[in-house]
């Protein structure tokens, strides 16, 4: 019985924390297309409980728990006409000891009452371990994604240009040409 009512517990916190990031984020206007790195206007901070509680599923790295030191959230917007799914947008600014910080901003879809269906690491701008790191996307009207990533290492450059579409139930998925 005690394991019931907890489990109960459990689902009312994160309904509540859902309807908080809800209340929290601005809903973004999607009249032809957006830039991801652009919808970061309107930043409101996520409290690290709110993160692990919500967007578990998108920072965790296998088995190793999610290292939140030197790491701080944002709620970036959100879309919810979609009848099946919400999008967030969550923000996470990763701080260096030498002042230099990673920005990596996410897509994140959830099922209209929170519970998580997939990402898309969208964004990328900052240098990490002497390599620099510019990715930017764009999200259009019919829910298709372009990506376009530069990366800079001290021996050459890569480029690449992928595009993707967020399914009906809320999925993310390469096209092919």
């Amino acid at each position: 019985m005690l394991l019931l009512l907890c489990g109960f517990r459990l689902s009312a916190q994160e309904t509540a924390a859902y309807t908080r990031l809800l209340d929290l984020s601005p809903e973004m206007e999607l009249r032809d297309s957006l830039t991801v790195n652009n919808l970061t206007r309107q930043l409101k901070e996520i409290d690290s409980a709110m993160v692990v509680q919500l967007f578990s599923p998108v920072l965790a790295n296998g088995s190793q728990a999610i290292k939140m030191k030197n790491r701080e959230f944002y709620a970036g917007g959100k879309l919810t006409s979609s009848p099946h799914f919400n999008l967030h947008v969550l923000v996470e600014d990763k701080k260096k000891d030498d002042s230099l910080t990673l920005r990596v901003i996410y897509l994140v879809t959830t099922r209209k009452d929170g519970v998580y269906i997939s990402s898309f690491k969208a964004a990328v701008t900052g240098t990490k371990k002497k390599s620099a790191y510019n990715t930017n996307s764009w999200l259009f009207k019919d829910l298709a994604i372009i990506q376009d990533t530069r990366i800079t290492t001290a021996t050459g450059a890569m480029t690449d240009t992928v595009k993707y579409k967020i399914t009906s139930s809320g999925r993310f998925m390469m096209q092919l040409n």
